[in-house]
């Protein structure tokens, strides 16, 4: 046997789309694991699990992010809703997120005055 490759259903919060790809190959250039979503009868390759988590977290951001400066919220707020994404990852994606001028940031960052985000 040359490659040997399992299924199963993505890991944590994975939509139930998604299937994780974990494989042993004696070849190189075959990936550990591939997350990979069924989307209209075919599936699509999403990459590593850290990749998908992500991937995850920007459209969650993005997707609660208000759009006007007087509705700006703080971190905390997106962690209220986020289902398991670590404070880490979603302090990282909006950081990306503020660099690719998606998303912007208000306040001072002291007691009284968090900084707040917004699109």
């Amino acid at each position: 046997m040359d490659t040997l490759v399992s299924i199963r259903l993505g890991v944590g919060n994975a939509k139930s789309n998604v299937r994780l790809l974990s494989a042993i190959s004696r070849f190189d250039g075959v990936p550990d694991e591939l997350n990979v979503a069924l989307k209209k009868d075919e599936y699509i390759p999403l990459g590593s699990s850290s990749a998908l988590a992500t991937i995850e977290a920007r459209e969650h951001v993005l997707d609660n992010a208000p759009t006007s400066e007087g509705d700006a919220i703080p971190i905390k707020d997106f962690l209220k809703t986020s289902e398991g994404l670590s404070q880490s990852l979603i302090n990282g994606v909006i950081h990306e997120l503020m660099e690719e001028d998606l998303l912007n940031r208000t306040g001072k960052s002291v007691k009284g005055n968090a900084y707040g985000y917004w699109k």
